[in-house]
């Protein structure tokens, strides 16, 4: 397979998990970044809006208005963080708690079946091949990156 064609396909299927969260959260009756935060939250009480941010691929100010505007409805309180306090932590309110439960647990039950129907060795390969990939990419695109700064 040529460079082009992988990088071709290797994007979209990255896309199509995407769109399958995009319409599991529209099913579920909430944006694909209302999601995300609710996700992150209910799942870590330590967690920020930078968090969710890296882990959803999210740019900070979209994680920004969203958190903003669950904090408006009453269903997440926004603190800085013991950790750094440049950082905002990320806590639900009971409600929001409510809200989250249902579809981040039902959520995590289906990728749980579909990581259990792949098998431990499977998910073991598939996990250490994407790191490699991305620790390679990672080194050689930012060497570019530097290169092309000094020329």
């Amino acid at each position: 397979m040529e460079t082009y064609e992988f990088m071709r396909v290797l994007g979209e299927r990255s896309n199509r998990v995407d769109r399958l969260y995009y319409k599991w959260a529209k099913a579920h009756g909430i944006s694909y970044n209302v999601l995300a935060v609710l996700y992150v939250a209910y799942k870590d009480p330590e967690s920020t809006q930078k968090v969710v941010s890296e882990e959803w691929s999210l740019p900070k100010q979209t994680v920004n208005t969203v958190c903003k505007d669950l904090c408006a409805r009453g269903l997440l309180i926004l603190e800085k963080s013991e950790r750094d306090g440049r950082e905002m932590r990320l806590t639900l309110t009971e409600a929001g708690k409510e809200l989250a439960r249902p579809v981040v647990d039902e959520l995590i039950g289906v990728e749980s079946e579909i990581l259990g129907s792949m098998g431990c060795e499977a998910v073991k390969t598939l996990l250490t091949l994407f790191n490699q990939y991305c620790d390679e990419a990672e080194k050689r695109l930012s060497d570019s990156v530097k290169r092309g700064r000094q020329e």
